[in-house]
Parts: structure tokens; sequence; C-alpha cells
């Protein structure tokens, strides 16, 4: 090649590079995406697509199923109970916002008699009661109570729950015609707690549960207490050996 030839293929070469370069840096910057953990795709450092990795989301084989541990029905009076589930999550920085379940009573014959669904916020690392009230049985008396997750858990990174509410002066009275149950809670921490879920959950002396009941506490303002009570209309068929009150909240820490 010639030096005349080498000059010109310098001189093309050099305006390709001055003009490619800069529409390519362009090009790319208006089409090149960088990975998120909401564009549907596996990418970045995920694990699946849009969990895992930096993701707050968790993929399911990230995750260990909750354990339902046991389940009861409750009677209140003649045709109307309680049921719940103690429930399990051995996930030490995995929860769920909302857990779908369904609680179904059946008697003997297997005839469904009363259902009831409803949603859960599952906290890591932790044993949880799930209870619903009320479910009517027309004075059909149910042999067995069924209780299930509904399927595609959310499950997402959390940090362990830290406990902010404390039960402390509970007693027991009237326990051999209608039972009841005062207690107060306490609020150690410096923020204010609201829509408080306390259930209390009554064993026999094999520690077996044989009652379950639940309160609403709107708020309980911060280093402040309030106080709960739980009755039953009438006594229970075994004697009460303990109880334990289970206040479920959500941080606002």
């Amino acid at each position: 090649m010639s030096w005349s030839s080498r000059r010109q293929l310098s001189i093309v070469s050099g305006i390709f590079i001055l003009v490619f370069i800069p529409v390519a840096i362009i090009t790319f910057k208006s089409v090149y995406k960088a990975p998120t953990c909401f564009d549907n795709l596996r990418n970045g450092d995920e694990v699946g697509v849009d969990c895992g990795g930096s993701c707050s989301l968790l993929c399911k084989n990230q995750t260990i199923d909750p354990i339902v541990l046991w389940q009861r029905v409750f009677e209140v009076s003649p045709g109307t109970y309680n049921v719940m589930s103690m429930v399990e999550n051995v996930n030490i920085d995995a929860g769920v916002e909302s857990a779908p379940y369904t609680f179904e009573l059946y008697n003997r014959e297997n005839v469904l008699l009363a259902s009831r669904s409803g949603t859960v916020r599952i906290s890591p690392k932790s044993i949880m009661p799930i209870i619903e009230t009320g479910l009517f049985t027309d004075q059909l008396t149910p042999d067995r109570v069924s209780f299930k997750f509904g399927e595609n858990f959310v499950w997402q990174r959390e940090v362990p729950f830290v406990p902010l509410l404390i039960v402390k002066d509970e007693i027991l009275s009237n326990e051999d015609s209608e039972p009841r149950i005062n207690a107060v809670l306490q609020n150690i921490s410096l923020e204010e707690v609201e829509d408080i879920k306390v259930i209390v959950v009554v064993y026999d002396e094999n520690d077996n549960a044989i009652g379950t009941s639940r309160t609403i506490v709107e708020s309980i303002s911060k280093d402040s207490n309030q106080n709960i009570i739980f009755t039953w209309p009438q006594p229970f068929k075994e004697d009460i050996a303990r109880f334990e009150i289970i206040p479920l909240y959500e941080s606002p820490l």
C-alpha cells in the first residue's frame, strides 16, 4: 500500500471514529436500561426474576414456608365458635406483608359447616396465633377445623421484629361462671403504637389449648398503659392451668 493510500485510510478511519463513537454512545444510552428489581427480567445480581440479590423481594427457593404448629376450634356458645392456628416462621430475615389464609369447619360426615378467610402479616423469626371469632354453624357441632394458607406468598427481606409492648398484671377471675382475664398492655417504646390485635390463648394442665379470644386496641401512646379484658359467656370444660396473651402489631420504628 502506498503512502497516499495509507494516509487516506488513516483520514477515513479518524473520521469514522469521530462520528461512530458519539453516535454509538448516544444510541447505547437511549436503548440501555439499568437493571432494576421491577423490570420483569432476571438481571443484575438477581437470583430469580426481580427477586434475590440486592432486591427486597426474595425468591421462593430462598425461603421456608410457614409451619402450622396446631389448629383448634373452640365453642363460645351453642352454634358459635372461635378458630385458631399457631404458626411459626423460621426465616430469620424474611416476612410476608399480607398472607392469605382460610379456616373451615367440618362435621363428622365431612360436611362443610362454616368458613372464614383473611390475611395476616408474618414477621421474621416468629411464632404467632391466627384467630377468627364468631363462626356460626346453625347449631350444628363441628368435629374438626382445617387451616390453610393461600399460594403465591410475596416474601420480602425484613429485619427481626423488636418488641415494643409488654403484658403485665394478668388476672384470671370467675373461672367457674363467666371466665374473665384482665391485664395491662404497656408501651415501652418512644413511639405511639397503633392497630394492636391482642390475642389470649387458654391452656389446660396438659398444655392443650382450650380457649381463645381477641380484642383490638386502637393505639397506645409512648411510655403508657392500656387495660385489656377478655370474657367468655360460659366456663371452660377443663380447668385453666395457664394462659398466654400475645399482642400483634407493626413496628413504627
